[in-house]
């Protein structure tokens, strides 16, 4: 390392301020963001080369000790490069069974050129994103060539961090209210169960702190052996205070924040990992002193004692009670990654050698189980490894997993101590970059933390200041890296011109659609004015766990019912329906095989309720007649008087109540006047977040009923918005509708953040005054199931016209969540129309 005056110091700074930054919009998470981000990194690393270009074989004397590294890494780019070139065909199909082409043996043409990449637009975005972090590299390995720049970077990465980590705690505590970054869907957990930083996931946030947290030990150790001679003869009460008011009170206030912040955001892998490679780094330190095997053990013991004296008082104080009250329901249950790790070995199986090309996200699908169901978490293999080793195969894993292994090696050779006799101060920072850098790489094996950009750069500058302290060689060499980062500048420049060349052919194994990503229909493309809804949030519990399969608490046959008589079992089996509402919890209602007869509605209004039947063809539910020969329900009333006020008729007769609603089993809850807390003033169709006039009874948690109103003055505009033309005929029972909701959708919040609300599920419609939409109160049933049963009507049935129908109907859900019907048929459900 170089005393001599520092260079290019308006670009140091500039650097400094890039990743000062760069956390805070989403750790760019975003395309747009680490695309601007990326520009800048580019942007300083020309600035620097033609800055230097007279002594650039000078400037790169001191990366000689890592040249083979960087050669690797570079070798790694351009293997990405080649993913992306279209090659023969004869090549790539004996690379990869995942062709960007559907190839059938009927079609196979030899002289086609297609890529290894299913998907290149997508690859050439890794590229981009791998190029950058190989560049923030090496010219952070070229500007840190004095100790101050090595202090300064250090100061500036965790000074940042414990900036978010204080936003993070205040939001903590205030339950959002001072929220300036809100997370991206579905990474929505409220501020009161998990901090996020400026994050959207928790997890990546934990990850990002156990690798700046360990920092702050090396700088107050940096700190400390300055003041070591002013502190010679002072009682230990005197040093205190003189530590509490020093900077080194600043590093420790700093430290317990970021750590408390870090207890918050309730990641098991994140806080696991952190202590394990707190023991890991102390372990590595202490075998590399030259101390006894009895020194050694003491040393070990005191540290076992130690971080369980310190756990035991963390753990009273109660500052981590969102990580244990998680541990406590789930443990360190691998909610789904082992069956995501199925997944990435299944795309590894199908092409080992040269992967995918960095595109697992829209290639996961085609290979996932179906008990992952439409969860976005599925996106991601959840081990960084395995994801990469999926998209680059085992050339490209290789070529990155020599790379680090390499630049391990001065971290951990600088754990000695002593080992750099002029840096002895900053012995601590190193110490604290090998346990920041091997945090974040044991978390991977876990979670997808390098998939976050600020994390990957972090990652590369935490490892570059640990080298540059480590790196104590005189030895000076004629270097060949000037070639090798002219290359990598290059590279830069050949990436951009093959953002812009669409002259390759994009079909993909599935979609023959030219102008379209990878199994994307048209209406995805952008410019497309339709829009198209985000159903992904569908299903039982928003297709996000499987359907539940509860124990048998009752069997109907004790209420009275027999099956495989002429006796009719309604009255039994609607008394075992009214005593299950009565309970207070789950009441699974058992109907062993047999044909049971009923000629009334069996009405669910309670929830917490399961019908359930030995199967599908062994139940039998046979209903007599149909419901207008039932006795009707109150509902029912209500629609006949709706229907005889608006005159509907169809050959001089009202029309019938059940043409749109009703069923044999009906389940719906007791009406109830419901209260509205608010206005939603503003809202976007799609998107997650509503603005409100008063948000003041709305809790995090809630359920609400989002409504939509046709109001005289919107003159059918809602109309409009909702079939997008105002050219389709709507019924006029709908047209003079302004007093009841015409839509309602249920809403799950997320967050609260002044009077801006997030909820769980997309907005179906937009939000606007005109159309009055209300915040109310919801009335639903929630754990309602039907399943393994059939429901028969009588095979000679009465004939009916449209609008006319006698109601032939099987099930009916109205005001119903998180229930479900599964494996039922209806048997005989007809219906003939004459006009």
């Amino acid at each position: 390392m170089t005393n001599s005056k520092p260079s290019n110091s308006k670009l140091f700074v500039a650097l400094l301020i890039t990743v000062f930054i760069m956390p805070w919009p989403h750790g760019g998470e975003v395309a747009w963001q680490y695309l601007f981000f990326t520009t800048g990194i580019f942007t300083l690393a020309t600035i620097y080369f033609i800055n230097n270009s007279q002594k650039l074989s000078s400037k790169f004397t001191n990366l000689n000790s890592i040249k083979t590294p960087l050669i690797l890494l570079s070798a790694w780019l351009l293997f990405q490069v080649l993913q992306v070139i279209p090659l023969p065909f004869n090549i790539t199909h004996n690379l990869t069974t995942i062709t960007e082409l559907s190839i059938t043996e009927a079609s196979i043409n030899t002289n086609h050129w297609q890529t290894i990449s299913i998907a290149p637009n997508v690859t050439l975005i890794e590229l981009i994103k791998h190029t950058s972090y190989l560049t923030v590299f090496i010219l952070a390995l070229l500007l840190l060539n004095t100790k101050q720049r090595i202090l300064t970077l250090a100061n500036t990465l965790f000074f940042g961090s414990a900036i978010i980590a204080l936003y993070s705690l205040i939001n903590h505590y205030t339950k959002g209210a001072f929220d300036l970054v809100s997370s991206i869907p579905p990474w929505t957990a409220p501020w009161e169960r998990a901090t996020h930083g400026t994050f959207s996931y928790q997890n990546h946030y934990a990850s990002f702190l156990t690798l700046t947290i360990p920092l702050g030990y090396g700088l107050m150790y940096a700190n400390l052996k300055k003041r070591d001679t002013q502190q010679l003869g002072k009682t230990y009460l005197n040093k205190m205070i003189d530590l509490i008011s020093s900077v080194n009170g600043i590093y420790l206030l700093s430290l317990l924040i970021m750590v408390t912040a870090l207890f918050k955001t309730a990641s098991r892998g994140g806080n696991s990992i952190f202590v394990i490679s707190i023991a890991l780094t102390y372990l590595c330190v202490l075998l590399q002193q030259k101390k006894s095997k009895k020194q050694k053990v003491k040393k070990v013991l005191l540290l076992l004692i130690s971080m369980l004296a310190i756990g035991i008082f963390i753990f009273t104080t109660g500052v981590t009670n969102s990580l244990t009250n998680r541990l406590d329901s789930q443990g360190y249950k691998p909610n789904g990654r082992d069956i995501m790790h199925q997944t990435a070995f299944a795309i590894i199986k199908e092409s080992p050698i040269v992967g995918t090309g960095g595109t697992y996200p829209i290639l996961q699908h085609k290979y996932k189980s179906s008990l992952l169901g439409t969860s976005a978490m599925s996106k991601r293999a959840h081990n960084d490894y395995l994801e990469l080793l999926a998209n680059q195969g085992i050339i490209g894993f290789s070529l990155l997993a020599m790379a680090t292994l390499l630049l391990l090696r001065p971290l951990s050779n600088g754990l000695k101590k002593g080992s750099s006799k002029r840096n002895k101060n900053l012995y601590g920072l190193q110490v604290g970059s090998f346990c920041g850098v091997i945090a974040i790489l044991l978390h991977s094996l876990a979670d997808f933390n390098f998939h976050l950009p600020v994390n990957a750069v972090y990652f590369y500058l935490i490892l570059a200041l640990g080298i540059k302290i480590a790196h104590v060689s005189n030895k000076k060499h004629k270097l060949s890296l000037t070639k090798v980062l002219i290359m990598i500048s290059c590279l830069a420049i050949i990436i951009y011109i093959l953002l812009s060349f669409t002259q390759f052919e994009t079909k993909n194994k599935i979609s023959n659609t030219e102008d379209s990503p990878p199994w994307m229909p048209n209406i995805l493309n952008e410019g497309n004015q339709n829009y198209l809804p985000d159903y992904s949030f569908a299903g039982y519990k928003n297709g996000e766990s499987p359907l539940p399969h509860y124990k048998i608490t009752h069997n109907i046959l004790d209420f009275g019912a027999k099956p495989n008589d002429s006796v009719d079992d309604t009255k039994a089996i609607q008394t075992a329906v009214k005593y299950a509402g009565q309970q207070t919890k789950r009441t699974v209602l058992y109907f062993p095989k047999g044909v049971y007869n009923l000629s009334e509605i069996i009405s669910i209004q309670h929830s917490n309720i399961v019908l359930q039947g030995e199967g599908k063809d062994k139940t039998i539910l046979h209903f007599t007649k149909p419901l207008k020969d039932m006795t009707y329900k109150k509902e029912t009333n209500y629609t006949i008087d709706l229907i005889e006020s608006n005159g509907n008729k169809v050959n001089n007769s009202f029309f019938s109540p059940f043409t749109w609603e009703g069923g044999v089993i009906w389940v719906s809850p007791v009406w109830r006047k419901n209260i509205c807390f608010a206005k939603a003033i503003n809202g976007k169709r799609g998107e997650h977040t509503i603005m409100t006039d008063n948000p003041k009874y709305l809790k995090i948690g809630m359920t609400i009923d989002l409504r939509w109103y046709n109001t005289p003055n919107s003159k059918g505009s809602l109309f409009d918005h909702i079939f997008m033309s105002n050219n389709v005929n709507v019924g006029n029972t709908l047209k003079r509708n302004h007093k009841s909701p015409l839509i309602h959708q249920p809403l799950q919040i997320t967050k609260i953040t002044n009077n801006i609300i997030t909820v769980k599920e997309p907005l179906l419609h937009d939000v606007r005054t005109e159309w009055n939409n209300k915040i109310c109160e919801v009335n639903l049933l929630t754990e309602v199931g039907i399943e393994n049963l059939s429901i028969e009507f009588p095979q000679e049935r009465k004939d009916s016209v449209h609008h006319l129908e006698y109601g032939y109907n099987g099930i009916f859900l109205s005001g119903v969540r998180n229930s479900w019907i599964n494996n039922v048929s209806i048997i005989n459900l007809w219906c003939r129309h004459n006009n």
